[in-house]
């Protein structure tokens, strides 16, 4: 059921995920003891950050080897079509290449594209990931402490959703 003239609309649902998303992790009005905006921003919090951008690629490459490979595969021969399609060398010269109107398009396409991608992945993570693992977590939580005491460490996006959750029950 794909309704293509409701294309132009999107920038809005986008919007609106991602505010909901962001609702979902940061506000706490309602909390009396909970993660600011400003705890994300520490030094521990940024360098275990930097070192999740290789930690978890290398776990999906160990994971699933079949799947990575292909998409480090048509990565790089992507990469590497554009580049020869602008004419580079590879080498990183740095030299000033003078575009045609094709060249000039496709350099203006694949710029709007890596602005637009990593909304779309906020956009994604930020609502269906965030709130799928915040309600599995908060059962989680329940059932344990069912069964007696419980310490649950939760990372930092899903502490004020899941006590939200867990507050509400």
């Amino acid at each position: 059921n794909l309704n293509l003239f409701a294309i132009h609309f999107a920038h809005r649902r986008i919007w609106k995920d991602l505010k909901r998303g962001s609702n979902l992790a940061f506000d706490t009005r309602e909390m009396n003891d909970s993660l600011q905006p400003t705890d994300f921003i520490k030094p521990d919090v940024l360098l275990g950050f930097t070192v999740s951008l290789i930690r978890y690629p290398i776990a999906a490459a160990v994971k699933a080897p079949v799947p990575f490979s292909i998409f480090a595969t048509i990565l790089s021969l992507g990469t590497s079509a554009i580049d020869n399609a602008l004419g580079g060398t590879g080498e990183g010269g740095g030299e000033f290449i003078s575009m045609t109107n094709p060249e000039f398009a496709l350099t203006t396409a694949l710029t709007i594209f890596n602005i637009l991608l990593p909304l779309v992945f906020a956009r994604i993570l930020l609502v269906g990931f965030l709130e799928e693992r915040n309600v599995r977590l908060a059962r989680s939580i329940t059932e344990a402490a069912e069964r007696g005491d419980v310490v649950a460490i939760l990372g930092g996006l899903h502490v004020n959703g899941v006590a939200k959750l867990l507050e509400g029950e």
